[in-house]
């Protein structure tokens, strides 16, 4: 913002929304999606580990330090951590949702049976588009950073000659892991 309105003579305008943008990108980030994440996370940890149940703040000083870890190497660290990170996550989503239709073989068939059975009655109609309406907000608050205004930062770091062309990955990213 500052370079951009530099450009134009606007020099202490750029600072001030600069600014004001930093500011309120670190409440956002604080006050919605990290508290919430962090949360989430801990919730799952404590019922493998109950002794967090009710000591969340061992668990928040744990992930402060393991993001601390993280965050201070910059963004080639962060990418790194996450070029390993993710394809775990994604073989433990795979092998555990093969575990668990696995062991639940037995009731696949009447399972499909109440799908087919359930499916085809007006309720189930209104009840998908309201669930289908509600399951969708939450997941484009929360599916890219783009609605928090965080994405611009992960944007403003890639280096490229054109950067109308970021700004169009940047404009799309909403739309295709949102709606695609």
């Amino acid at each position: 913002l500052s370079t951009g309105l530099e450009e134009l003579g606007r020099k202490r305008l750029g600072r001030l929304l600069a600014g004001m943008f930093a500011i309120l990108a670190i409440a956002s980030a604080l006050g919605s999606s990290s508290i919430f994440q962090a949360n989430q996370s801990k919730v799952a940890v404590a019922r493998v580990l109950p002794i967090l149940a009710d000591r969340g703040w061992i668990y928040g000083l744990i992930l402060v330090f393991l993001v601390g870890l993280v965050i201070v190497g910059g963004i080639r660290r962060i990418a790194q951590v996450t070029a390993i990170l993710v394809p775990v996550m994604c073989g433990i989503y795979v092998l555990a949702a093969v575990w668990i239709i696995s062991v639940n073989w037995v009731v696949i068939p009447n399972a499909i049976t109440t799908i087919f059975q359930g499916a085809f009655v007006p309720q189930a109609t209104a009840g998908g588009v309201l669930g289908a309406l509600i399951q969708g907000f939450r997941r484009a608050a929360f599916s890219n950073e783009a609605g928090l205004g965080i994405a611009a930062i992960a944007h403003s770091v890639a280096r490229t000659k054109e950067p109308v062309r970021e700004g169009i990955v940047a404009t799309l990213e909403p739309f295709i892991d949102t709606v695609i």
